[in-house]
């Protein structure tokens, strides 16, 4: 196991008192904070609402053009019947207040994915260069203890099967069928024309 502080990782099985916190520790706590962030971010109506399709071709519109319409509105009492003011602002506020946010969950999200893929792709070239270098060795006078780990490993790496697709025979030619002559052919396409 390796445990986590601010700035490096550090292998170790048990973390001594003032030492960095455990993966699941760490894991847990970054839960934690997560659903405290959630907290404070208003769960939206919308998500019991309108769909997806509606939401994502309004998005198009600026906020300068919220902005300005508000205004509008504000400005001419007719139109008050089109448009909430106070939530539209509000809409505008929320985004702008959030938008930095967003971007830095995202920015984490995408770093850790980024950093659990590489650790995984380098755990996984050394555990292929394992399994082959058993194989290797299971075989070599001395080498059957080795055999039920390659075994398990083996199982281990075991591809998923594929449903086989019923494969299609190709009509064998005859070789003493010869090639369609000049007569031949306009027969053979107005048999076919005709089906």
């Amino acid at each position: 196991m390796t445990n986590l502080n601010s700035s490096s990782a550090v292998p170790n099985d048990t973390p001594a008192a003032g030492t960095p916190l455990s993966y699941s520790d760490a894991s847990e706590q970054a839960l934690k904070a997560l659903d405290a962030i959630a907290s404070l971010i208003p769960t939206s109506p919308l998500k019991t609402g309108p769909p997806i399709p509606y939401i994502r071709r309004r998005l198009a519109v600026k906020p300068e053009l919220i902005d300005r319409a508000a205004d509008t509105v504000d400005a001419t009492p007719s139109l008050q019947s089109l448009l909430d003011v106070a939530q539209a602002r509000d809409a505008v506020a929320f985004n702008d207040a959030f938008r930095p946010v967003l971007s830095r969950i995202l920015a984490m999200g995408q770093d850790l994915r980024l950093e659990m893929e590489s650790r995984h792709a380098k755990a996984g070239e050394d555990a292929l260069a394992v399994y082959a270098t058993a194989k290797r060795l299971a075989t070599r006078p001395g080498g059957a203890d080795l055999g039920s780990h390659v075994a398990g490993m083996k199982a281990a790496n075991r591809k998923r099967k594929r449903p086989k697709v019923p494969t299609v025979t190709p009509v064998a030619v005859s070789p003493t069928l010869a090639a369609p002559t000049a007569h031949s052919a306009p027969a053979e396409e107005s048999s076919v024309k005709q089906s």
